[in-house]
């Protein structure tokens, strides 16, 4: 199994509490390796077994993170997180984005937007919601609870 949080917060005090609180909350989970990033306004953390495919690249004013395998649909070749990062350069929106087979998922942060892109089928579950100023987007919201004014509730 694999988490992943990402936020995009000004406040660099608040992001660095959140991002602790994330991290401690991984950490529960021993069996996982625990990696970060930050650019700007943005941070991701995740979490995978260790051995799991990962990979992570940077470009000029933004990061990829890609967790797990992706594959075009009717392709062999599986992508790196700087194919994915050349595909987001390359669309003129984030709905001309081609589609990936694979259990996978792939954060670009840039510094101040977080863009998530989760495999064909959507295996990786997506919350998102934005507290006090902070938009989050993660696997669970047990990692969003990271923030102190995330309430478990339902929005109508």
């Amino acid at each position: 199994m694999a988490h992943f949080f990402a936020a995009i917060d000004p406040d660099p005090a608040r992001r660095a509490v959140i991002r602790d609180a994330v991290i401690g909350r991984l950490k529960e989970l021993s069996d996982l390796k625990i990696g970060s990033t930050v650019v700007g306004n943005a941070i991701a953390v995740w979490a995978m077994l260790d051995g799991a495919p990962q990979d992570q690249a940077m470009v000029p004013g933004a990061v990829g993170v890609l967790l797990g395998e992706s594959i075009p649909r009717g392709e062999g070749r599986r992508r790196t997180a700087r194919d994915r990062l050349d595909e987001w350069a390359a669309a003129a929106s984030p709905s001309g984005l081609p589609r990936h087979d694979g259990f996978s998922l792939f954060l670009r942060l840039s510094e101040d937007a977080v863009g998530v892109q989760p495999d064909l089928l959507g295996i990786f579950p997506v919350f998102h919601t934005v507290c006090d100023g902070t938009r989050m987007v993660s696997s669970s919201p047990w990692l969003l609870a990271a923030h102190l004014g995330f309430r478990m509730t339902v929005d109508p």
